[in-house]
């Protein structure tokens, strides 16, 4: 028996092998605030500076955030960025595992306090990692469950009151919570949008990799002798100060240690993470935190595109996390040299004056040996599979009866798709996957379409205002309840769904 997937690699192989793949892209969503911490959303893609391990980059897509509905509604009108945005998720992590009996004690009544009133909607999740390191759902990513979350937390957290098992070594230690926040980002993978882990714990546990014979940490201050190059251009800002710089120490030495270099799995949770689209946002209310244990938790935070606060309380917290899910959206395309499987520091300044970046600051440069053409099958076969919509990409759809059929009127956001100008005109190009659903699931092979686009200047400015529209025409029997649209942009990899259901 056929799986969807293998329907969808069937369906797709041939259009896929006739055109020319996107390369692998390193994807980055800053943040840009004013000296009073006010979001600033004008800023132009020239006014951003790029290095990946010290080279200059030139930026290849890019969006400003979403401040208004992309286009207009109608009547009949499906969308999947329904509020004019793109979604966010976020999940609560209470981690009992790595914290002292004093905090945990502390964090369990401020949390108290919050879960007796939590904010409406079903985008706010909580999970405890309890001492013997197991993920616990008090509100699991997913449908919103009925229920008095406040009583499952106190119920979950007296069954944890006791000690830390004495044969959990610090290894166990560092494997459970890691583990515990792919799972995670594994569970809210399956919803649209950002993703964001609010990370109550008191540090980040770690251990040294025997094998690397040498091991760094990070001075914050650049010696003379080393060359930095200039990513802000001539009259920006000087990054140099803020340049961190590697020196050796001996494998094992704990104190000053960078746990991202040096420490066993981080490679593989920083790729887990990146490929679920999840930031983790460290947060630690412990009056006792040591600088050491700061700056791992902001490292942390740098190496998946969150931020970490201290001794804030968990609204203020949701409050600027859920500020900082609508960012821009930056693509930049390095050499094929670029993926060494090696930890990549990134350094990304804005050329106006007063206006400072809040992004991930590193990833694991994961060389990815699969043909081009499969990278695409697995984006579509991903999308195709996902239980909820995806919101790379904005769509709108409406369906209309066509004699026999359905016509199927799609509208893409412009600013989502790469358009690059030609000879005056802006080109690109796109996927169009089409699947029928049943009660059970695909119904069929879905069709898969590729769409040239060629506009002119005024038709772009009217794509803005309006969508760029594509349409498909589609048979159905009484077997199908939904459709699903899946838009992919052959020249980055973005995907965009929609579910519309029958009506």
């Amino acid at each position: 028996m056929r799986t969807p997937f293998c329907v969808l690699l069937l369906a797709a192989s041939e259009v896929l092998a006739q055109v020319a793949p996107p390369p692998p892209l390193v994807r980055l969503f800053p943040l840009a605030l004013d000296a009073g911490g006010r979001p600033v959303t004008d800023l132009a893609a020239d006014e951003f500076k790029i290095a990946d391990q010290n080279k200059a980059q030139s930026i290849f897509a890019y969006r400003k955030p979403l401040l208004e509905p992309d286009f207009p509604d109608a009547p009949g009108v499906f969308s999947n960025r329904p509020a004019g945005v793109i979604p966010h998720a976020t999940a609560i992590l209470l981690d009992m595992l790595n914290m002292n009996q004093t905090d945990r004690l502390s964090s369990w009544k401020d949390l108290d306090r919050f879960l007796s009133q939590p904010p409406s909607g079903e985008s706010l999740y909580f999970y405890l990692l309890n001492l013997e390191g197991v993920l616990i759902p008090i509100h699991a990513a997913g449908p919103n469950q009925a229920g008095d979350r406040a009583a499952e937390f106190d119920k979950a957290m007296k069954a944890a009151s006791h000690g830390r098992p004495v044969q959990l070594g610090a290894e166990d230690q560092v494997k459970k919570t890691y583990k515990a926040f792919e799972d995670l980002a594994g569970q809210l993978a399956a919803l649209s949008g950002r993703r964001d882990i609010v990370w109550i714990t008191g540090g980040v546990p770690r251990v040294w990799d025997p094998k690397n014979h040498k091991c760094h940490t990070l001075d914050f201050v650049v010696p003379p002798s080393v060359p930095v190059v200039d990513i802000a251009g001539k009259g920006g800002p000087d990054m140099s100060a803020n340049v961190p710089v590697s020196r050796p120490i001996e494998p094992g030495q704990a104190t000053g240690g960078d746990w991202v270099d040096c420490g066993l799995y981080v490679p593989h949770l920083a790729v887990t993470l990146d490929k679920a689209g999840t930031a983790v946002n460290p947060v630690s209310h412990s009056r006792d935190l040591t600088p050491e244990a700061s700056h791992d938790l902001e490292q942390m935070a740098l190496l998946t595109g969150g931020h970490s606060f201290f001794r804030e309380d968990i609204p203020t917290v949701l409050t600027k996390v859920a500020q900082s899910a609508n960012t821009y959206s930056i693509a930049y395309d390095p050499s094929a040299e670029n993926w060494d499987n090696k930890f990549h520091q990134i350094h990304i300044a804005c050329l106006r004056p007063g206006v400072k970046l809040q992004v991930r600051e590193r990833y694991f440069a994961l060389a990815d040996t699969r043909p081009a053409a499969d990278r695409q099958h697995a984006a579509l076969g991903a999308a195709l599979q996902n239980p909820s919509d995806i919101a790379g990409i904005g769509l709108k759809a409406r369906l209309t009866p066509a004699g026999q059929a359905r016509h199927i009127e799609i509208r893409i956001h412009a600013p989502d798709i790469l358009l690059r100008e030609q000879n005056g005109q802006f080109e690109g190009s796109v996927y169009l996957l089409v699947a029928i659903l049943g009660a059970a699931g695909p119904l069929g092979e879905p069709s898969l379409e590729s769409f040239d686009l060629k506009l002119t200047a005024a038709q772009r400015q009217a794509a803005t205002n309006e969508g760029i529209p594509i349409a498909h025409d589609q048979a159905f029997d009484s077997q199908v309840q939904r459709i699903r649209l899946i838009v992919l942009d052959r020249k980055t990899n973005a995907v965009g769904s929609l579910t519309v259901p029958l009506i």
